[in-house]
């Protein structure tokens, strides 16, 4: 029996076995979305006439069934809407979403499941109504330094439990589960460009490799070059790549950086290890696949025979996607369930590449591209936003002039005499002034395409030019300042960070302005690098030096080349001159 039933409860409720304010049988449409590791809500469309309309307000808690499968689950309002045609919006957030009210002090960790513990010690609050649980067994050191909201520090920051341990989360009332595999495979199999003509398909192949070439590398920390440091190098396989397919008819090749994966210099055996580790964990030599499956509809379609075990599938379930012309059979996971709760059944699943998590999608490239943004002044920022936006009343909506109105305006008292903040909408754009209606307007986005901010925090930015006086990279606060330099084939050639400068040029040879190395050249294809020129106080020293045309010593004497000649004028003899420099 399909379970339908969706039940209004108080704010504070826990337990959830009582019938709560009561059910919401009116519902004109309600579904749950869900993706791996990311959205978990709920949204209703519900009458102004319909049982309970009243006691719908915010935070009271919706209690619905999510999917098929799981028991029903408590979701959040956060949002209603205005009465449109006499029906509202209701929008909810799983309770796992509180996960953000509360705060965690400082912890560390040296596993997955002593990181759960450590968390839950680390929440300053007795009353606390979560708990943790894992079949995972990781152990891998982690640390937080700061106070963090606990769900960031689930998944949403570099260095979280999702960024350090994986896995795939389940959130079950107040129960937060880490799974290392959450669903199974149930033997689903459709055929990619056969039984899916007619519905919404999207094969990916740019991240498809034939091979790797691993690496490690490590600056020396040696202050004496004469004193090598048997940590720092550099280590390559003696035949160079581990090929993936070997029956590809292309050839691509993924520059694999393996030195933070390996803490001590590895051996040949070792560095292959960890490269073929990281090709099995990866899959690299796949085709990655997203398809939207659409249930509305679809059992009328010629292909919904072929498509119909899809509706027995759940959350991070495996499902087998063959390619024909590629000879190749491709496991794809559900990232991503729409469940009509009136219904009992999906509206739509999405299969492959999960588009989104908590940890924000990380490319294959991290390995060699490295995303220089500091999460936690970022999430605090957003955090900062969120309760401006949301904590407030509201202010003030006017429309000026009443009559034909040019322009929306939100105020912080009822008349525009008055008004100190003032949001102001018009043909000319967006601005905010904290001095009044008539401004100046610090904070705007304007009609010809300009924002004006005092400051912005962004999480990427992408820019064809950008103009400024001083571009500030690392402090005392954000040790991930970075400026990296790629050609055309995404090869790094320059970088610029709180080590120094590096500039690398073909054949691994490099040039290096660092603390450590001063101003040096390095012929990077040795174990360590040999250090071919460098600056050591006021001396310049080389290890080999070739002149096309003349030196000049102490501007005093010129070495210069010669050619002596017969009276045939044919070069008998050649050799170097010393002559002295005209004064």
């Amino acid at each position: 029996m399909v379970d339908r039933i969706i039940t209004l409860f108080e704010s504070t409720e826990r337990e959830f076995n009582t019938n709560g304010i009561g059910p919401l049988p009116d519902a004109i449409s309600c579904s749950v979305t869900e993706e791996t590791n990311s959205v978990y809500e709920l949204e209703m469309v519900y009458p102004i006439s319909g049982m309970n309309y009243s006691e719908l307000t915010f935070r009271r808690l919706l209690y619905a069934k999510p999917n098929p499968y799981s028991n029903r689950q408590p979701f959040r309002i956060y949002a209603l809407s205005k009465p449109l045609d006499g029906q509202v919006t209701i929008n909810a957030r799983h309770i796992s979403y509180d996960l953000s009210d509360y705060t965690a002090s400082p912890f560390s960790a040296i596993s997955v499941v002593s990181a759960f513990t450590n968390l839950r010690n680390a929440v300053d609050v007795e009353d606390f109504p979560f708990e943790f649980w894992t079949d995972k067994e990781t152990a891998v050191e982690m640390e937080t330094t700061v106070p963090l909201s606990v769900r960031s520090i689930l998944g949403g920051i570099e260095g979280s439990i999702l960024d350090t341990y994986r896995g795939e989360y389940e959130f079950d009332g107040f129960t937060v589960k880490l799974w290392n595999h959450r669903g199974t495979d149930r033997g689903v199999s459709i055929n990619y460009g056969k039984n899916l003509t007619s519905l919404k398909q999207d094969e990916n192949c740019s991240d498809v490799y034939t091979a790797v070439r691993p690496y490690w590398y490590r600056e020396s920390n040696s202050t004496d070059p004469d004193i090598p440091d048997e940590n720092s190098g550099y280590v390559e396989l003696h035949d160079k790549i581990i090929m993936v397919d070997q029956e590809a008819d292309y050839v691509k090749i993924l520059p694999l950086d393996l030195t933070n994966d390996l803490q001590e210099k590895p051996t040949e055996e070792e560095l292959r290890a960890a490269a073929v580790e990281y090709i099995e964990e990866h899959d690299i030599g796949t085709p990655k696949v997203s398809l939207d499956v659409s249930f509305v509809n679809l059992s009328d379609a010629d292909e919904y025979n072929d498509l119909a075990l899809l509706e027995m599938v759940k959350l991070c379930d495996t499902v087998d996607v063959v390619f024909p012309k590629l000879g190749v059979n491709v496991s794809a996971k559900v990232n991503k369930t729409v469940y009509n709760v009136l219904s009992g059944r999906y509206d739509s699943i999405e299969l492959g590449e999960s588009k989104a998590d908590l940890t924000r999608t990380i490319s294959i490239n991290n390995k060699t591209i490295k995303e220089r943004v500091t999460k936690t002044d970022l999430e605090q920022a957003v955090s900062i936003a969120t309760n401006l936006i949301t904590g407030q009343s509201g202010g003030y909506v006017v429309l000026n002039p009443a009559e034909q109105p040019q322009e929306l305006l939100i105020l912080d008292t009822p008349t525009l005499e008055t008004a100190v903040n003032v949001w102001r909408w018009n043909s000319g754009g967006l601005g905010f002034s904290s001095h009044g209606y008539t401004g100046p307007y610090t904070t705007a986005i304007t009609s010809d395409g300009k924002i004006v901010a005092d400051f912005i925090l962004a999480g990427t930015m992408s820019a064809n030019l950008i103009k400024g006086g001083v571009l500030q990279l690392g402090s005392r606060l954000n040790q991930n300042g970075a400026l990296e330099v790629y050609d055309e084939t995404n090869t790094l050639i320059s970088s610029l960070d709180k080590n120094g400068l590096r500039m690398y040029g073909t054949d691994g040879f490099y040039l290096s302005v660092t603390p450590e190395d001063g101003f040096a050249g390095f012929d990077g294809r040795t174990s360590p690098p040999t250090k071919l020129f460098w600056v050591n106080e006021d001396e310049f020293h080389q290890k080999k030096s070739v002149v096309e045309e003349e030196i000049t010593l102490f501007n005093k004497m010129r070495f210069i080349p010669i050619e002596l000649r017969d009276s045939n004028n044919q070069v008998v003899n050649d050799g170097v001159a010393l002559v002295s420099v005209a004064t």
